[in-house]
């Protein structure tokens, strides 16, 4: 199972207004620090045009989230 894939499509409908379904695949990455996951998504690059700050993109994107892998998120944020 692609679960880079199932990630990318996760997050897909709650992004469609600002990067197509390739970008958002394109810009998951893993994490060089395996214990911050297994896979990490930057929400930073979003902020400008979600006119929202990162923290809360990303938290918006897990609340809305209905598939069980990404409801087991841990919310990480670097300041």
């Amino acid at each position: 199972m692609d679960y880079k894939q199932l990630v990318a499509d996760t997050l897909a409908p709650s992004l469609t207004d600002v990067l197509s379904a390739e970008d958002i695949y394109q810009k998951i990455e893993r994490p060089k620090d395996t214990s911050k996951g297994d896979y990490a998504f930057p929400a930073f690059t979003l902020a400008k045009a979600m006119k929202k700050a990162p923290q809360q993109i990303a938290a918006d994107l897990v609340a809305r989230s209905t598939h069980l892998i990404l409801k087991r998120l841990k919310l990480l944020v670097h300041t």
